[in-house]
């Protein structure tokens, strides 16, 4: 069997951390019915914290990874979450510039 590749799949490196963004369109059913898998990420690249994330793994659906936090994420559409990741990334990001000029 063919191993199933993604539909968007990309990483970007900045400012010490590394995004990473994985999008799979998968049969909908029981397990997953929005017929999407998806996993995106932002870690930073020295310790390996995860500092952002979105998933939607059996069983917990999907949810968000944020500041130590996961609470549930209510998916609308792929561009949506993408832009939800990329809010988040930034304020993180402008965090560690306001902690780095301090």
């Amino acid at each position: 069997m063919a191993r199933r590749q993604p539909i968007r799949a990309f990483k970007i490196y900045r400012k010490g951390c590394v995004m990473e963004v994985k999008i799979y369109k998968v049969p909908a059913g029981k397990k997953n019915p929005l017929g999407y898998r998806f996993r995106c990420f932002m870690v930073d690249a020295t310790t390996g914290e995860e500092l952002v994330g979105y998933d939607n793994h059996w069983p917990k659906g999907s949810h968000r990874h944020f500041r130590g936090r996961e609470d549930a994420y209510l998916f609308q559409n792929i561009e949506t979450l993408l832009n939800d990741f990329r809010r988040d990334c930034e304020r993180v990001l402008e965090e560690v510039d306001d902690n780095e000029t301090s």
